[in-house]
């Protein structure tokens, strides 16, 4: 959308009196997430020394691998286990534990893939919820995501 086009835009949004939540779902313009994950990538282990995370904000999802061997020494591609340092700058799979209130797309549960040298590694994170802290995780913004994945279902039973 040009700039004309964007202020007919914006006029017309005016004439509705709407809120600013309800003027926001008719925002399509490309926003960067008000937390930037990048910026921490060479940070200490990240721990919360005695408390347990309920809420990741913003577009921040956690998510933990499900591509890892039992080890977790080594990611599962089909049937093939490939060492994490030959990994380096390729995609992962993730199941998505909690997400912020500003992801549109990613909801628990979903298994999402994204570039490996995004986001936070957590490990033995204590969450609300999960009975034992959690181990080979990652914080991530869902803009880094590539896509949400299904299973495939075997047709041939």
């Amino acid at each position: 959308m040009n700039s004309k086009q964007q202020k007919a835009y914006d006029k017309q949004l005016d004439s509705m009196s709407l809120s600013d939540s309800e003027r926001d779902a008719f925002d399509h313009t490309p926003k960067r997430s008000l937390i930037d994950l990048d910026t921490y990538q060479n940070t200490d282990s990240f721990s919360l020394h005695g408390y347990k995370l309920s809420t990741v904000m913003d577009d921040i999802v956690l998510a933990q691998y499900v591509d890892l061997s039992e080890e977790g020494d080594a990611v599962k591609r089909g049937e093939v286990y490939i060492p994490l340092a030959h990994v380096q700058r390729t995609w992962r799979m993730a199941r998505v534990i909690l997400a912020g209130p500003v992801c549109k797309f990613a909801k628990i549960g979903h298994i999402v893939c994204f570039p490996d040298d995004k986001g936070i590694k957590v490990d033995n994170l204590t969450v609300k919820g999960f009975d034992k802290p959690l181990r080979n995780c990652l914080f991530l913004n869902e803009q880094r995501f590539f896509g949400i994945c299904e299973e495939l279902k075997d047709t041939s039973e």
